[in-house]
Order: C-alpha cells, then sequence, then structure tokens
C-alpha cells in the first residue's frame, strides 16, 4: 500500500504543482473619463490568479478581477460608483535586484467590463442636479504588474492597467494567499 501511495505522489506531484492557483483583495486607484479629476476613484477588488512556471524564473498568470468603485462627490464633478469585472493573460520575468529581493516584472493584455450604476452631476452648492441612466462598456486592457513573495504563502501584487477606448485607468494593491 505505501509503495501504491509513492508511485502516486511520484508519478502526479509535478502536474500538480505545475499549476498555482492565489485568492486575494485589495484597493483600487484610478480615474474615470467623465469624472471630475479633483476627484479620485477609489475602491476594492478580489482577485483570483492562476500561475504556470514553464521556464526557471518565468511564468505566465492568468488574473481574474472583481470590485466596485466609486468617486468622492464634489462641488461641480460627477458622482459616479460602479462595478468592474477584468480577465488578464501576464507574461512575467523574475528579475533579481538582491538575495531577497527578486520581484515578478510583467505585462499582458486583457478585456474588462465596466458598469457604471449611479451617476450623479454636483453642484456648486454639492447638491445632486442631473442623474445619468447606467451605463456599461466592455473594453480592451493593457496591464503591467509586479509581483512581489512575502512569504511561502502570501505574496503582493502591484497591477496599472488601462483600457481603451474608454481611458478608463487603474492601480490595484493585492495580498494574495497562495492555495496551491
Amino acid at each position: 500500500m505505501r509503495a501504491l501511495l509513492l508511485v502516486w505522489l511520484i508519478g502526479f506531484a509535478p502536474v500538480a504543482s505545475a499549476w498555482q492557483l492565489a485568492l486575494g483583495g485589495g484597493l483600487v486607484a484610478g480615474d474615470l473619463p467623465m469624472a471630475n479629476q479633483a476627484a479620485p476613484t477609489t475602491g476594492w477588488s478580489f482577485m483570483a490568479q492562476w500561475s504556470r512556471q514553464p521556464f526557471v524564473a518565468r511564468r505566465w498568470d492568468v488574473n481574474l478581477t472583481v470590485g466596485q468603485f466609486a468617486t468622492d462627490a464634489v462641488a461641480n464633478g460627477i458622482l459616479e460608483r460602479g462595478r468592474i469585472a477584468t480577465a488578464a493573460l501576464l507574461w512575467e520575468r523574475r528579475i533579481p535586484f538582491t538575495y531577497d529581493l527578486r520581484p515578478w516584472l510583467g505585462a499582458g493584455l486583457g478585456i474588462s467590463h465596466v458598469r457604471y450604476d449611479d451617476r450623479l452631476q454636483i453642484n456648486a452648492q454639492g447638491y445632486a442636479v442631473d442623474s445619468y441612466a447606467p451605463t456599461s462598456h466592455t473594453d480592451a486592457m493593457a496591464q503591467v504588474a509586479m509581483g512581489l513573495r512575502l512569504s511561502r504563502s502570501w505574496s503582493v501584487s502591484l497591477i496599472g492597467a488601462t483600457n481603451w477606448p474608454a481611458h478608463f485607468s487603474t492601480i490595484t494593491l493585492t495580498l494574495l494567499w497562495r492555495l496551491l
């Protein structure tokens, strides 16, 4: 029985460790094309990250993210709240700065879907004077990423993304916990 278990572990261990799954949550900051630039966009997001390392110091990442965002209500601005969902494929490379500091740096392409739920025009006195109908759009997306391993199970990821043609740009800081 032990021999059978050993054969099973030896045969399947490399396959099981080839793909890694990490889950996490974080903060989003960005800018909306229709919002007043004095009102930053902030929010939260959850990410699932599947990664495969086919070569030494190189890996593929598949990032799936969902989240919500909102702008601050400022005078003569637009208050917007919405949701975002993204899927991206990134190619990353480990860069050895020092023996202990070896972050993953990469870039990739993806797709994003943004839905604006609450859209209000704010006047100079701070009152909502007009509202707009909810709208949504799906865009192509480019991402750059930096990931840093904190321990065996924890890592932190910083991702900058821009969407076109909507020009919705975000920076996301996510704390990830590796499951596999």
